[in-house]
This record gives structure tokens, C-alpha cells and sequence, in this order.
């Protein structure tokens, strides 16, 4: 079952770029950068989210993105449940506390991740 973990608290297409890094200890994090409007005036607004216990990362660009992938991820941040690929990885891992997380911006890229748990922080 699918649930929506976060949203982009301003519409999609407002993110000014979204950046990802991998860090020490299996930790990903996207850092995504929007134009939010304060007092009429246009600021920068920072949010990261920390995937930690990473055990899969993948990236989709424009032109192989779905539908389904723009559709249901596009500016938020879905937890799909138990996936074919969530399956692969728990049979490899050996780990049942993972999470198969996807997040999608304008013309791709189209985020997934494998993880033990997630976190936002708004900087």
C-alpha cells in the first residue's frame, strides 16, 4: 500500500534544484532547494531528506520516466510498500525493516531508495 510520507510544501514546480549525495554510514540525502514567496518578495527555502541504512539507490531520467512515476511521486515523497524491487532487496539483505521510498520532479530525475528509515529537516 502507498502512502505519502512528504509533500513539496509549495507546488513542484517551484523546486529550484534538487541535489543528491551520499554520505558515510549508507546515509543519501536529497537536498532540494524551492522559491517560496515571503512579504512579496521570492526566498530560497532549504529542506533535506536523510535516508539512512541505505541498501539501494536508483535514479530515472526524462525519457524513461512512466506515467505511474510522475503521476503518484511527482513533489512527494511516496512510501510504495512492498515492491518487486523492495523483494529483491529484503531476499539479499535479509532485512524486513526496509522501505522502498520514490520521489519525482519536473523532467525527471525520479528518485528511489531503499532504506531502513527517512527524515526531513528544514534548514
Amino acid at each position: 500500500m502507498t502512502a505519502t510520507l512528504w509533500e513539496v510544501p509549495v507546488p513542484p514546480t517551484q523546486v529550484e534544484s534538487a541535489r543528491i549525495e551520499q554520505l558515510p554510514k549508507r546515509i543519501t540525502r536529497l537536498a532540494i532547494s524551492l522559491v517560496v514567496l515571503r512579504d512579496d518578495v521570492d526566498v530560497v527555502e532549504y529542506h533535506d531528506l536523510s535516508f539512512e541504512g541505505t541498501e539501494l539507490f536508483k535514479c530515472t531520467y526524462l525519457t524513461s520516466l512512466t506515467a505511474e512515476m510522475i503521476r503518484s511521486a511527482y513533489g512527494k515523497l511516496l512510501d510504495l510498500g512492498r515492491t518487486e524491487l523492495w523483494s529483491q532487496i529484503a531476499d539479499r539483505s535479509q532485512k524486513e525493516n526496509i522501505r522502498h521510498l520514490m520521489i519525482c520532479f519536473d523532467d525527471g530525475p525520479c528518485y528511489e531508495v531503499v532504506c531502513t528509515s527517512f527524515s526531513h529537516l528544514k534548514r
